[in-house]
């Protein structure tokens, strides 16, 4: 009976979050851009014209043509089909980097704010180490040393976003242990996991939260790493930039 209840709850639940969306004319244009882009870098094998990496000397600065409908680049490659494949790498650039963030963010951050005592003081003096340094600065310094990559630069923004996602996980656990339904799970004097256990969404609904800001900001930050030279040493596209 009680799974039931739940089931329905969680049910009625998401219609109402449906209804809310379809009532916001922009939160469905932002769906319809985000999902048109994905929908992009899934297809592009099949949907570019050209290979973005062939060039034609006879095509050099080429104008808009038939052909080409967005034009070709200085070595002669079709811009429409490295946009469109560049749409894989700008978006892997930032779901990659945020997941990193809340693989590591989210976990530390709970272990902090549950376990409390030595183990909060120790997490969050590394966190505020962390936070110290300027993002910029230690993500280029992290990139610089695995080497220059995309894989590298991708690790290298995640982990540097990591503390971001410790502090605001570390916080909402904070909340949560003085919510009635954890002073009743302690009543029943279940192992401490169990307890840490039953409510883990609003943990992490929060750092969810966080994440769409955080995507867009690392996208940026590869844009930074592909300006310094310590991204990439081979020839690829993104959105925004021929490389």
């Amino acid at each position: 009976m009680a799974a039931v209840l739940s089931q329905q709850v969680e049910l009625g639940q998401r219609a109402t979050t449906w209804r809310r969306l379809l009532r916001r004319s922009g939160a469905l244009l932002g769906l319809s851009v985000v999902v048109f882009f994905v929908l992009i870098a899934v297809l592009a094998p099949w949907i570019a014209p050209f290979d973005p990496l062939a060039t034609s000397w006879s095509e050099v600065r080429g104008a808009p043509s038939a052909a080409h409908l967005f034009g070709s680049d200085e070595l002669g490659r079709d811009v429409l089909s490295r946009i469109i494949w560049g749409a894989r790498a700008s978006i892997l650039a930032g779901v990659v980097s945020v997941s990193i963030s809340l693989g590591l963010g989210v976990p530390i951050g709970m272990t902090a704010g549950y376990l409390g005592r030595w183990a909060d003081a120790l997490i969050s003096r590394i966190t505020d180490a962390m936070l110290a340094c300027p993002f910029l600065i230690l993500a280029i310094a992290l990139a610089a040393f695995l080497g220059p990559s995309l894989t590298n630069a991708m690790i290298a923004i995640g982990i540097s976003a990591t503390p971001v996602f410790i502090r605001l996980t570390r916080a909402q656990v904070l909340a949560a242990k003085s919510e009635d339904y954890v002073e009743a799970a302690r009543a029943r004097q279940p192992a401490p996991a169990h307890r840490a256990a039953p409510h883990p969404a609003e943990h992490r609904g929060a750092a969810h939260r966080a994440g769409d800001p955080r995507d867009r900001r690392s996208r940026h930050r590869r844009g930074q790493f592909v300006f310094l030279g310590l991204r990439t040493t081979t020839t690829g596209s993104k959105l925004g930039k021929h490389a």
